[in-house]
């Protein structure tokens, strides 16, 4: 097993084409400025991202892993995020999927998209009961 783990890690990192960064903030009922890591490969690009929403108590803190396609002018994003509230020491996992339209500035790419949230049910204390609806959520990005 460990061998098959560092093929895969060795086959990922020369595969790897180019390395980014981002900026952006979504808004879902909070504001959540994030700030991502993005790995472009020959097939698909992966985001690892982590964002904060301040809430009136607490700070939630949320980390995230997405595969994305970019598809001309248009980049299409699936993955999941973790919301850790830190207050109350609960946790959500929610499962993403969204697209975005992208053009280039000065600065970089501006990516304006929309995505939808479907929360996952997932056993233990420390994870909240998912009675949540989908989540709809606006996500402005800038690419570096």
């Amino acid at each position: 097993m460990k061998q098959i783990c560092i093929v895969m890690v060795l086959a990922l990192t020369v595969s790897v084409i180019g390395v980014g960064f981002s900026a952006g903030v979504k808004i879902h009922g909070h504001f959540e400025p994030f700030a991502a890591v993005n790995f472009d490969t020959w097939l698909l690009g992966f985001q690892v991202k982590t964002g904060v929403i301040f809430d009136k108590d607490s700070i939630v803190l949320v980390p995230g892993l997405y595969l994305y396609k970019d598809l001309a002018s248009w980049r299409v994003h699936g993955g999941t995020e973790m919301l850790f509230h830190l207050g109350e020491m609960e946790g959500l996992l929610l499962a993403r999927a969204g697209a975005s339209y992208g053009f280039s500035t000065d600065f970089g790419r501006l990516l304006i998209g929309a995505e939808l949230g479907f929360p996952v049910n997932l056993p233990g204390e420390f994870f909240v009961d998912t009675s949540l609806k989908i989540v709809p959520t606006f996500l402005v990005q800038l690419q570096f």
